[in-house]
């Protein structure tokens, strides 16, 4: 099973002085990783910048502003390790590569990574959210497929890749699995349905729009 590394609180003094809502959201992410999505509180968020609880509100308005502040942060960090993996890589190998780069984030973050599945503002979130999948649409962009095929594709593909990472995140493989061979597999699978998605634009191209004379 995999474990969240621990992290050390933040010590009082002078950081109590330096406090912003970077420092709050930094220390959000450190609990987060620690504790687990539902172990963030406001009470545990404050002990862990050694500063009484109602001092956090001059810094941000509340639990679910911390939150999304949260989704938005961990949002950014996958993006830009799956935009710098998907540089100079295309089709399989591109697809195989943002794969193990999305697992690996969510081993190394367990309970940044659950902060992914649960509801997110989308006025919060979005861009930070569009940043995430850049990266996957280029490489679909590479197989051929429209705007539409990769909305399409997306989300058989994400379910999929998702689905196995939260299952050995919670350890619910059955004993004696080889995870890493079982993820090959998941990803043969998931290039299949990449493949169909290309075998049907093919076969059914998009009808071009008459221009008016």
């Amino acid at each position: 099973m995999v474990t969240a590394t621990r992290h050390p609180r933040t010590p009082a003094g002078s950081q109590r002085a330096r406090l912003d809502e970077g420092r709050v959201i930094e220390a959000a992410e450190r609990v987060v990783d620690r504790d687990g999505w539902d172990g963030l509180t406001m009470t545990v968020l404050a002990r862990e910048l050694a500063i009484r609880t109602p001092s956090l509100y001059n810094h941000v308005d509340g639990l679910d502003a911390v939150r999304a502040l949260l989704q938005r942060r961990v949002l950014t960090q996958l993006g830009t390790e799956l935009r710098d993996a998907a540089l100079g890589r295309s089709r399989e190998d591109g697809l195989r590569t943002l794969a193990h780069v999305y697992r690996d984030f969510a081993r190394r973050h367990p309970g940044r990574y659950t902060a992914l599945s649960r509801q997110m503002p989308e006025e919060a979130t979005g861009e930070a959210e569009a940043h995430a999948l850049e990266a996957l649409a280029a490489i679909l962009r590479s197989f051929g497929l429209s705007d539409a095929e990769q909305q399409d594709a997306l989300v058989p593909l994400w379910s999929t890749v998702h689905g196995f990472v939260t299952l050995e995140l919670n350890g619910a493989f059955p004993p004696g699995t080889d995870a890493e061979a079982a993820y090959e597999r998941t990803l043969d699978g998931v290039l299949r349905v990449v493949e169909l998605f290309v075998e049907s634009s093919r076969s059914n191209p998009p009808t071009p729009r008459r221009t008016r004379t």
